[in-house]
């Protein structure tokens, strides 16, 4: 977050002549009127996911950012909690150090999902029949789920067709264009 609008212009948006234009922020209201850039998303069972920006690509560039801007710029989580560098850091670094656990490929009764019929989805496993590990990297996942759907003759949709990577020098991932 920030109220700083040249500064988010200039990390998050291309200015021409005659206008600006591809914005990655909004303008919101809460927690104050400012600018809101979403950087990262933290889910159950997978690596940290970072959205690519157009000055921002890596864990240590968003690191650069925050620090050099640090009197300009704030960070929130989704339920309105304010974060200091360091503590945003441990946040993110914990959540992508648990414990690895294996998981495989099975199409059966998802009992989460049970009316929705037989589909492909994973089920833990022993560490002989792991295929993957959770907490899942994005990139591997997308891949192995492809080959799983080949394994089982499986044509359902695959709904992420995310473009995925890993971050050079932290166990993140990073994804191209907008996420929930």
């Amino acid at each position: 977050m920030s109220r700083n609008k040249k500064l988010m212009r200039e990390y998050f948006a291309v200015e021409t002549e005659y206008t600006i234009k591809d914005i990655e922020y909004e303008i919101v209201d809460e927690p104050y009127l400012g600018y809101k850039v979403h950087l990262c998303k933290l889910s159950a069972g997978w690596r940290p996911l970072f959205q690519r920006h157009k000055t921002i690509s890596t864990f240590k560039e968003v690191e650069e950012f925050c620090l050099k801007n640090k009197s300009m710029v704030s960070i929130y989580d989704e339920y309105g909690r304010r974060y200091t560098w360091k503590q945003y850091f441990k946040k993110v670094y914990n959540h992508s150090q648990r414990k690895a656990e294996p998981r495989k490929w099975i199409y059966d009764i998802d009992p989460i999902f049970p009316d929705n019929g037989p589909r492909l989805h994973m089920a833990s496993c022993t560490e002989q029949e792991a295929e993957i590990y959770m907490p899942f990297c994005h990139r591997e996942y997308n891949e192995k789920e492809k080959l799983a759907k080949e394994r089982f003759h499986v044509h359902e949709r695959i709904w992420s067709d995310e473009k995925s990577w890993e971050d050079p020098d932290y166990p993140f991932d990073w994804t191209e264009g907008e996420f929930c």
